[in-house]
């Protein structure tokens, strides 16, 4: 296989800017899929943000416009939990995301799209007491609003407008501890759909912003409880491929020839009445090393269990860099994450290193991608989306030109 990617970037104080686009080719010819419509131009975007402190006035402002990447609303996050708009890869979208801060007030806002026709959803959250005349436990409170919609279900193809999620979290959360160092925040948090079912949920996160100057950490423990048609963080990972009028294919039937029609995955519809527990890490050590990992443990019949994992590695004279992401549904319990991947698996692998040589003056760079996604199939009885598991390896060696 042979291959041509392109890479501008461009970057200043308060914004950065990068397109990527990949031409790919083998003894079958190009690979369609990477310029096969309009729609391809757009996802040259890989990221475009800008941000603002607000020191100098004003509200601290961050916007960014991109594939949507392990978006999550609110501490516990009970609507949305990693969810992200490149599970499969070939039919990514190019979403929008921004947010806004005050000294009382904040507003997240996101959309999985920017033709605004998916997902789309944010949080207002405010904190009702003033720091002057107010114990410190009092005065961190911070109550937060979450509405989210699949924008895309609200289209005139779909008669039945109650299999549209629409969905509102209400949650709350203060600081236990004095101002400063370590936090710990006690968390409530309850979600509803307007059509399906409700949960409840409490925890708690521990967490320091500038441990001893080096680091960054969060362990996060929430505990909660679902009526029938609900899961927290419903708004996932794998949610488009797996959601009202997506569904993954049950791999084993299309081998055997059946119509395809079984979904390897549980529908919002047919959930349970169960409880559950997350667990979530976050370690970050600056610009070298970030580990992001949660697990939703789910106490009921059903296998609806799910881990996420994101790993970022990169030496200190930046010849070798490692990112993984690893997304996981349908476990039964908390070793099945070191199973097999399955049906409802999706990972990312790349790897690069720089060679300790160079030509011409020019870098050369050996790269590792491998990605476990998803393929869109014929659509299915009624127009929902099917998807099966697509496995890609690509190792290759490369010069890289700087312009």
């Amino acid at each position: 296989m042979s291959a041509v990617r392109a890479q501008p970037v461009s970057f200043g104080p308060s914004y950065a800017t990068r397109l990527e686009g990949t031409l790919r080719g083998g003894v079958y010819g190009a690979y369609d899929e990477d310029a096969d419509e309009a729609y391809d131009l757009v996802r040259l975007v890989d990221y475009a943000r800008y941000a603002r402190s607000g020191t100098g006035g004003g509200p601290a402002l961050y916007t960014r416009a991109g594939p949507i990447q392990q978006m999550t609303l609110g501490p516990a996050g009970h609507l949305v939990h990693f969810f992200r708009s490149n599970t499969a890869y070939d039919e990514r979208t190019v979403g929008a995301e921004a947010f806004a801060q005050t000294d009382r007030l904040s507003l997240g806002l996101f959309t999985d799209n920017v033709l605004v026709n998916g997902v789309t959803g944010g949080r207002l959250a405010a904190r009702p007491f003033p720091g002057d005349g107010f114990a410190a436990p009092l005065a961190s409170t911070e109550v937060g609003l979450t509405a989210v919609t699949d924008l895309g279900l609200r289209d005139d193809r779909y008669a039945d407008s109650l299999e549209t999620p629409t969905a509102l979290a209400l949650d709350a959360s203060y600081d236990a501890t004095s101002p400063g160092g370590i936090a710990l925040r006690p968390f409530a948090s309850a979600a509803a759909f307007a059509d399906y079912g409700w949960g409840a949920g409490a925890g708690a996160a521990l967490s320091g912003d500038n441990f001893a100057r080096l680091a960054r950490f969060a362990v996060r423990l929430g505990l909660f409880y679902s009526s029938d048609q609900f899961t927290p963080g419903a708004f996932g990972a794998l949610y488009t491929v797996s959601n009202p009028r997506a569904r993954l294919a049950d791999d084993s039937a299309l081998r055997a020839e059946a119509p395809g029609e079984r979904s390897a995955s549980t529908p919002l519809s047919e959930i349970g009445a169960s409880a559950g527990w997350r667990l979530g890490l976050r370690l970050l050590f600056f610009e070298r090393f970030e580990l992001r990992s949660s697990y939703y443990g789910h106490l009921g019949d059903q296998d609806l269990s799910r881990y996420h994992l994101r790993l970022f590695f990169q030496t200190r004279d930046g010849r070798a860099r490692l990112f993984v992401r690893l997304d996981r549904g349908g476990l039964d319990h908390v070793f099945s994450v070191f199973g097999a991947a399955d049906d409802q698996t999706a990972v990312t692998f790349n790897a690069d290193y720089r060679l300790p040589f160079d030509l011409g003056g020019t870098g050369v760079w050996a790269h590792l991608r491998t990605r476990y996604t998803f393929e869109r199939l014929d659509d299915g009885t009624g127009g929902v989306k099917r998807f099966l598991p697509q496995r890609r390896f690509e190792p290759s060696v490369g010069v890289r030109l700087g312009l």
